[in-house]
């Protein structure tokens, strides 16, 4: 650096001494690595690797089905045609890009691959149903195959869709029942579908991940030793849980009170979510046999093999293989005095036998058994279309479908009609 014109003599004297034996030093230990380092010569050397392959620009986006073209007058200005056929499209201002959207799914479909698997819509109407799903879809019902409903998100115009905003949608996709979700948008992150098989499931998701697992256990441990429960086997899936407990004072009820309790505070603060966590309440039975324990300890712990996890005994998730384990939350002295040594526990993992078991079902009741009643009583194409009614037919149909098991929330949910208005109709 130079020295400054505002300095004294004496600083510029200095400045100038500690500069000139800075460039001895430096030129010193140039002249060191001269004389003693190695010189090497770098070559570009490539190789063949096959199993990677190189990719340069420049790049385009083709689109199938364009949502926009302007057109540019002569005097430079652009117009948009989507304005012009504004009254052809139902649902609100004709430059909405959820309503090209729907214009677009109604007239063309899913276009994919293979032509024969495009998806044609019966019917696309807007939904009215929460924050992420936009439109409601049916299919054609075709030989041997019924009419699937479809949830139907839109991304950003411009932008991309996070794994985030599939996993809400997904989640609020399968809280109104659909059988499937379509997202269309004008692009997805990479990282998007990783796991898609497993985190998107048809049931709603109880373990988003590791923590919530983890937690889960922990309440498991200390409720059970709370309430005097013994857990002989256990298994977290993604969208369910196996319990296999020995209550001799009958106090599971209130274990798995505070299980659901507990856990569904933590896991809506956690996401961010209000209402129910889990579909219903607990199913049970009871054992009466040490054969019929056998055979349900055993489904339990093979769940994740039957589900194509992985192995019951790699499955990180469950008590399978932990009875050295010091802290293990399971107790396996009911087995052990039923099958004998450990050294026949992996055999006794792998019988197969004709039991039929507790299997963990759906409600029936959900928005798309909803949404059909609603069309087949009403005669209309979807639920908002009652909105359109007059206001004594309208709440005679309110009263119709509430006579049908159709509750106050599903209602406000499919019409987008206040609930107060539903309660007093």
């Amino acid at each position: 650096f130079e020295a400054d014109p505002e300095w004294s003599d004496m600083a510029k004297e200095a400045h100038a001494a500690f500069m000139e034996l800075k460039r001895k030093r430096q030129a010193e230990i140039d002249a060191s690595i001269s004389r003693v380092a190695e010189t090497e010569y770098l070559y570009d050397r490539p190789y063949e690797d096959k199993k990677r392959v190189r990719v340069a620009g420049p790049f385009t986006v083709e689109s199938v089905a364009p949502t926009r073209s302007l057109i540019v007058r002569p005097d430079g200005t652009t117009e948009d045609p989507v304005a012009k056929i504004a009254k052809d499209i139902d649902y609100g201002n004709g430059e909405s890009y959820v309503a090209r959207m729907i214009d677009i799914l109604r007239r063309t479909g899913v276009k994919q691959a293979k032509k024969s698997d495009r998806i044609v819509f019966s019917s696309v109407t807007a939904w009215a149903g929460g924050r992420h799903i936009a439109a409601e879809g049916w299919t054609q019902a075709g030989d041997n195959q019924k009419s699937k409903r479809f949830a139907i998100a839109f991304g950003p115009e411009f932008g991309s869709v996070t794994r985030l905003d599939m996993k809400a949608a997904t989640r609020e996709a399968m809280e109104g029942g659909f059988d499937a979700l379509l997202y269309c948008a004008f692009n997805f992150e990479a990282y998007v579908e990783e796991g898609s098989d497993s985190a998107f499931g048809k049931l709603k998701v109880l373990f988003e991940d590791r923590e919530d697992h983890v937690y889960y256990l922990s309440l498991l441990r200390r409720y059970s030793t709370e309430t005097e429960v013994t857990v002989c086997a256990y298994c977290l899936m993604e969208n369910h849980v196996h319990l296999l407990v020995h209550d001799p004072k009958g106090h599971t009820p209130l274990l798995m009170k505070k299980l659901g309790v507990c856990y569904a505070r933590h896991y809506n603060r956690k996401y961010e979510r209000v209402g129910h966590l889990f579909q219903d309440r607990y199913q049970s039975e009871v054992i009466e046999d040490d054969g019929y324990f056998l055979a349900v300890y055993r489904y339990i712990l093979n769940n994740p093999e039957k589900a194509g996890i992985c192995r019951a005994s790699d499955y990180e998730w469950s008590s399978c293989c932990r009875d050295d384990d010091p802290e293990a939350i399971a107790d396996a002295s009911l087995l052990h005095d039923l099958i004998g040594v450990a050294d026949d526990y992996a055999a006794f993992l792998c019988e197969k036998d004709d039991a039929e078991y507790m299997e963990f079902e759906p409600r029936r009741h959900d928005d798309g058994w909803a949404s059909a009643i609603i069309r087949k009583r009403l005669k209309i194409s979807s639920g908002t279309a009652l909105q359109t009614f007059e206001r004594e037919e309208r709440n005679a149909a309110l009263r119709a479908l509430k006579a049908e098991g159709i509750s106050v929330r599903q209602l406000e949910r499919l019409t987008g009609i206040n609930r107060g208005v539903i309660q007093r109709a």
